[in-house]
């Protein structure tokens, strides 16, 4: 079931409510977790994805769309790299 498989790793990515998240390009730019894929962006219930499109169209870049979890970060990688980091560590100990 992908609905479940996304559940389990929002879970397995472990970024609490209230824990800020950087925008790669301008760290400067924060977006602060809400609940699993949601975050407050410029005081907007928003997801990673369109608070980080909203950044590129300012930067006058025209993508369709984008994946948030590859531009936003948090303790210096992407939410991208961090999924799939816990995800590698926990198939890891379930061999062990």
């Amino acid at each position: 079931d992908p609905e479940m498989i996304k559940e389990v790793l929002d879970v397995m990515v472990g970024l609490a409510q209230g824990t800020e998240l950087y925008f790669v390009a301008d760290p400067s730019m924060k977006a602060t977790v809400l609940s699993k894929w949601r975050v407050m962006f410029e005081g907007e219930d928003t997801s990673m994805s369109k608070s980080a499109k909203l950044i590129h169209e300012r930067r006058g870049k025209t993508w369709k769309s984008v994946n948030g979890a590859n531009f936003w970060s948090y303790d210096g990688e992407t939410i991208s790299e961090r999924r799939n980091r816990l995800d590698r560590e926990a198939a890891e100990a379930d061999e062990d």
